[in-house]
């Protein structure tokens, strides 16, 4: 599958589009079919009964489990449509929205997929992982993709166990106002930083004051969430969170 990363609808600040439910996915069995990190799969015959609403499906924030977003909603699905390779969805966020300019730069950053969550009692799936029925109710933006082929983000929202310590950083991320410019960064000294290595300074979360930044912390922690980031200076902010209650 050509996978796009998720972004912005040209012309557009407030409308996101990217694969709101990919068929299959790319961890292929013994049958060579491809699956997600649960073992299942969407295929062109799940039916996600689209006609169960007539207005807008709401966009939420990690299917409300973020303590500090909740349920607030961000936005709405304003369309979708189905392709050879699952269904392609856009959503509008709110730009009213208080964590609108947050995760508009996540979006940027290319922080973010989509995943789909669905009426529970209604969802029905094979003995070979397959899901034939899944009521979709709503489309949540996350940083922890249960489908990698999701490219906005995946987790499946259906009787979920109890998150593993390795998810917590990713599930800090809070919709924050982490809006500092290059050239403010630039101006920190060096102890407004988590670590220094020889490919430069990371993780900026103190002002130019020396006090904590909450939502510059939030981001750094959900930016370590990703194994591919610059892992150095973890403890450093992990012990910030703690003595501050982020995540708690």
């Amino acid at each position: 599958m050509n996978i796009q990363p998720v972004h912005f609808v040209k012309g557009s600040d407030a409308i996101v589009e990217g694969w709101g439910m990919p068929f299959f996915g790319p961890a292929k069995g013994e049958d060579g079919i491809g699956r997600d990190l649960d073992g299942e799969f969407f295929s062109p015959n799940t039916d996600f009964l689209f006609d169960w609403f007539r207005g807008e499906r709401p966009t939420l924030y990690q299917h409300t489990w973020d303590k500090a977003i909740g349920t607030d909603r961000l936005g709405g699905v304003v369309g979708h449509e189905k392709r050879e390779q699952g269904i392609w969805v856009r959503t509008q966020l709110d730009i009213r929205s208080q964590w609108y300019e947050a995760v508009r730069e996540l979006i940027g950053s290319d922080a973010l997929s989509f995943s789909s969550g669905a009426y529970p009692a209604g969802v029905v799936v094979s003995k070979a992982g397959e899901i034939l029925r899944w009521p979709w109710v709503e489309m949540t933006l996350t940083p922890s993709p249960m489908n990698p082929y999701a490219s906005l983000a995946a987790l499946k929202a259906i009787d979920l166990p109890p998150l593993p310590p390795f998810y917590r950083p990713r599930l800090l991320v809070t919709g924050v106002r982490a809006t500092w410019s290059s050239s403010y960064i630039n101006a920190l000294p060096d102890g407004a930083f988590a670590c220094i290595d020889s490919m430069g300074r990371h993780y900026p979360h103190h002002n130019a004051q020396g006090a904590l930044d909450l939502p510059h912390l939030r981001a750094a922690l959900s930016r370590l969430g990703d194994m591919s980031n610059v892992q150095c200076g973890r403890r450093h902010l992990e012990a910030h969170a703690r003595a501050a209650g982020v995540g708690e």
